[in-house]
């Protein structure tokens, strides 16, 4: 125990997890940084060094296995909707769902064996995570809660809430079986925004409506979906494949058709955009350099009329003075007499 600690306190991302759990939690412990220090070390390592969910599923598993402090539970189930929400990590993927479950049945032990003053919280946290990573499409079909011999009571509770969790979760798998039916858009339309159908949730094998959509060929489906759900098709599912590759893995070919489409009208878009952009920017630098060289032209101009200010006024008095001689002399050579001015 004392070894697996010390292994927990070495590490770079525990440590920062674990003070996020702590003030995230609510933790009576001493805090060191407030919330939103520790988001920003988290991103940090995210950013700068390619952490990603799989290795903070498992700090913070290390974490809750050597404490028996439930409320950092609570925290638990921030971090990995951070995860999911802030950080663009997928912390439901395949290589984590194995984990996600061994902390599911570790945390119904926790909860088995805390003081009866704070069980009811305690299984109050449980069933709100258990419910969060069912709804993202985690099994919990496997969960199980055994009976403990000092604690029978609390034991069967939670085991009666856990068969109907499984049982909800069954639900919404049958409910994800009609993007598999030959249901109109319409009334997917209607199940989606009744609440039905939960476009995050994903089926038995990890895929999400929009990965069933393009599994079945429902081009209308999929367009609803990336154009007015703001659908992402390039999430992918348990395995990792993205819509497109689900599309040609199931010979849809119209979906495969426009998915290819769709991504080389964004290519070229994005590739005149950026070129309009250049061009403008080109445009803009040009002006701007015209309109300073012409400013400073006449602040150059400005300049030299003040620093020959003096001699520029003795020329055009001398000139006044002299203007009366070099006329007449002009006169008597032309033959032609001009009144002088002066």
């Amino acid at each position: 125990m004392e070894q697996k600690r010390a292994s927990v306190e070495d590490s770079l991302a525990a440590t920062a997890i674990h003070g996020y759990l702590v003030v995230a939690g609510g933790c009576k412990a001493k805090q060191f940084c407030s919330l939103n220090n520790y988001e920003a070390i988290l991103k940090h390592l995210v950013e700068n060094f390619d952490y990603n969910a799989t290795t903070f599923l498992r700090a913070t598993f290390s974490i809750l296995d050597v404490t028996n402090n439930f409320s950092l539970w609570e925290g638990a189930i921030t971090f990995v909707a951070l995860l999911f929400s802030s950080f663009d990590l997928d912390p439901f993927e395949s290589v984590t769902k194995n984990l996600l479950q061994k902390m599911s049945n570790r945390a119904i032990e926790q909860v088995c064996i805390m003081l009866e003053d704070d069980q009811d919280h305690n299984v109050c946290v449980l069933f709100q995570w258990l419910k969060m990573i069912s709804t993202y499409g985690v099994s919990i079909q496997s969960v199980q809660c055994e009976r403990h011999w000092y604690n029978n009571e609390l034991s069967d509770k939670i085991d009666g809430q856990l068969r109907d969790l499984k049982a909800q979760q069954r639900g919404k798998w049958a409910e994800l079986d009609k993007m598999k039916q030959s249901l109109t858009l319409k009334e997917i339309q209607e199940a989606v925004e009744s609440g039905t159908l939960n476009l995050n949730a994903t089926d038995k094998g990890g895929l999400r409506p929009v990965h069933l959509a393009a599994a079945y060929n429902r081009v209308d489906v999929l367009q609803w979906l990336v154009e007015s759900k703001n659908i992402d098709f390039e999430q992918g599912d348990f395995a990792s494949r993205n819509v497109l590759d689900i599309a040609r893995a199931s010979k849809a070919n119209q979906t495969v058709l426009w998915l290819e489409e769709r991504h080389a009208k964004r290519v070229i878009a994005t590739f005149l955009r950026k070129y309009f952009f250049r061009c403008l920017s080109q445009r803009r630098r040009t002006r701007l350099l015209n309109g300073v060289m012409k400013l400073q032209a006449q602040h150059r101009g400005i300049m030299a009329r003040k620093r020959h200010r003096g001699t520029i006024i003795s020329v055009v008095e001398e000139s006044q003075r002299f203007r009366a001689v070099w006329m007449g002399a002009v006169s008597t050579l032309s033959g032609v007499w001009i009144k002088p001015f002066c």
